[in-house]
């Protein structure tokens, strides 16, 4: 027998219902605080150190993408990749907390994931920490909205952003770039680092950069078509 979810979403699909539990969501969207980051890392966890000083399957993120959203309207975009096979995280701390003002709301997609890689590099960086706590006390996650409160008959029974996105932003696509996906985004760093062709790491660069960027711009879009109702 099915769990009340899944009978939920088997119905769901079987009528093509969209169900949008509006009060929730307009109360959730009245906790944010312009200018609005929308952040996404990019990270990799190996068994064997990938550096000296690192810890086995200590998560190391190498990128990230920030869109910012102002009151305006205007939306500005700022990155950060790590070229070198180098430790990245010391880069990592000191360009997110030039990039990420002391106020304003910083919207994710899964918060464990991007709290816990602030929350290491605080641990690693004392000097960057007071920055680093208040990144994640202003943290807001936008996948319980897509999980809970905002269910799609074209979802299924997931809410991942590669699901959700095509279903309501249907001009935005995973689908056309180099990287579709997180492992593949790790790889291809590793591959980037390692590699002496100049040529080679600049296509997998493009590809990290597009793929990252397409994670924050999704948020953007998606948290809009909240707002439309």
């Amino acid at each position: 027998t099915l769990n009340k979810k899944d009978r939920a979403n088997v119905e769901r699909i079987q009528q093509q219902r969209v169900d949008i539990q509006q009060d929730v969501i307009k109360s959730r969207l009245d906790e944010l605080v312009f200018p609005i980051y929308f952040l996404d890392f990019e990270s990799i966890a190996t068994a064997v150190p990938l550096f000296d000083s690192i810890a086995p399957w200590k998560q190391l993120a190498f990128q990230y993408s920030l869109h910012i959203l102002h009151e305006d309207g205007r939306l500005e975009h700022r990155e950060y990749l790590h070229r070198e096979a180098t430790d990245p995280s010391a880069a990592v701390a000191q360009r997110l907390c030039e990039d990420i003002g002391e106020v304003g709301s910083i919207v994710v997609y899964y918060a464990n994931m991007e709290r816990g890689v602030i929350n290491a590099l605080r641990n690693q960086f004392p000097e960057y920490a007071p920055a680093l706590i208040s990144m994640t006390q202003r943290m807001w996650d936008l996948h319980p909205v897509f999980e809970k409160h905002y269910r799609h008959w074209k979802f299924g029974s997931k809410s991942s952003i590669k699901v959700v996105l095509p279903t309501l932003v249907p001009a935005l696509s995973y689908k056309d770039l180099e990287v579709q996906e997180g492992g593949a985004a790790s790889l291809g760093w590793l591959r980037m680092i390692e590699s002496g062709d100049a040529t080679e790491r600049g296509v997998l660069a493009k590809g990290l950069l597009e793929y990252c960027g397409l994670d924050t711009l999704a948020m953007v879009e998606l948290l809009k078509v909240l707002r439309k109702g």
